[in-house]
C-alpha cells in the first residue's frame, strides 16, 4: 500500500491509536502499582509514536519520522528508565495512594470524556484542517484526565506521570491539527521536557533524603 492509497484510511487509523491511548489512560486510573503505571505511560507514548509514523507516511511528512524516533527515545526509553532508576535509588512505596477512589475516578473520567466531546463539537470548527476530528476530541479528553491524575494522586512520581500524560495529549493535539509539528519545534519541546524531568527527579531525590518519603499529602501535613 502506497501513501496515496493510504490517505483515505489515515483518519481512522489515527483515531484508532488515539482511542488506544485514551483506553490506556483510563486503565492508568485503576492501577494500584507504580510499576504498572510507568508501563502504561510507556504504552501511551508508544501509541503516540505510531500516530506520528502513520501521519508521516499518510501525509508524506518525512520529518515526522525523525520526530517519531526522538519521541520513542525520550518517552518510551529515557523517561521510563529514569522512573525505574528513581524507584531503585530511593525507598518508594510501590502501591499507589489516591485522594479519590478508583470507582469515583472512573466516573469523573467518563464525565471528562463527555465534556471533551461537547467542547469539540461546540467550540472547534476545523475538522477539515485536522488529520482526525475524533483524535482531537480524544486528545482533549486525555488532557483533562491527565490533570485529574495530577490532583487525585498523593505520590509525587504519580503526579509527574499525570503531567507527562498531559504533555503527550498536547503533543497529539498539535500533531493532528497541524499535520505534524516542525522538527525543530519537536526537538525543542523534547529537550525542555527532559530537562524539566531531570530537575523534578533531583527534587524528588532530595525530598526523599530529607523526609524519607515523597507522599505529597504527608508533606502538606508536615507544613501545617
Amino acid at each position: 500500500m502506497d501513501a496515496h492509497s493510504f490517505i483515505p484510511q489515515l483518519p481512522h487509523i489515527v483515531s484508532l491509536f488515539a482511542g488506544l491511548m485514551l483506553l490506556g489512560t483510563l486503565v492508568f486510573l485503576t492501577q494500584k502499582g507504580l510499576l504498572a503505571c510507568i508501563n502504561l505511560y510507556m504504552l501511551h507514548s508508544f501509541f503516540l509514536v505510531l500516530i506520528l509514523i502513520v501521519i508521516a507516511f499518510g501525509m508524506g511528512e518525512t520529518h515526522l519520522y525523525a520526530g517519531a524516533a526522538i519521541t520513542f527515545l525520550l518517552k518510551v526509553v529515557l523517561i521510563p528508565g529514569m522512573f525505574f532508576w528513581l524507584i531503585k535509588q530511593i525507598d518508594i512505596k510501590r502501591e499507589v495512594q489516591f485522594y479519590i477512589n478508583t470507582s469515583t475516578s472512573l466516573i469523573i473520567a467518563a464525565a471528562l470524556v463527555l465534556f471533551a466531546f461537547d467542547i469539540t463539537h461546540r467550540v472547534f470548527d476545523f475538522a477539515h484542517f485536522a488529520v482526525s476530528e475524533t483524535a482531537i476530541t480524544l486528545s482533549l479528553a486525555m488532557l483533562f484526565i491527565g490533570f485529574f491524575i495530577m490532583i487525585s494522586r498523593t505520590q509525587a512520581l504519580n503526579q509527574m506521570l499525570g503531567l507527562l500524560i498531559v504533555e503527550n495529549s498536547l503533543f497529539l493535539l498539535a500533531s493532528v491539527t497541524t499535520f505534524g509539528i516542525p522538527l525543530v519545534l519537536e526537538i525543542g519541546i523534547s529537550f525542555d521536557v527532559l530537562i524539566a524531568l531531570l530537575i523534578m527527579g533531583i527534587f524528588i531525590f532530595k525530598i526523599n533524603q530529607t523526609f524519607h518519603h515523597i507522599d505529597v499529602s504527608r508533606l502538606q501535613k508536615n507544613k501545617e
